[in-house]
């Protein structure tokens, strides 16, 4: 038995506009990496069949992961920060 998680980052439904968070610097600019929910599903599916254990949907959600993993913590909350801002 295989146990998947899926990370998909920003993902096109309509969550964002009933929680008013469609206009978040994560779904917005050069830097959005927005994937509809039929792709994140369709790769999450991939990821499952194929055994992995953590699905990271998306190149610019896992360079921001993997970022993440190995940069300070004063350096990432800021950036975390400004991606979940209106500003």
């Amino acid at each position: 038995m295989t146990v998947t998680t899926v990370c998909p980052g920003a993902t096109a439904t309509e969550f964002s506009q009933v929680a008013g968070t469609e206009n978040i610097g994560l779904h917005r600019g050069a830097m959005s990496s927005v994937m509809s929910s039929a792709e994140v599903a369709r790769i999450g599916y991939q990821g499952t069949k194929a055994g992995r254990r953590v699905v990271i949907t998306g190149f610019m959600n896992r360079i921001m992961a993997s970022a993440a993993r190995v940069s300070p913590r004063a350096m990432v909350l800021p950036i975390a920060n400004s991606m979940m801002s209106t500003r």
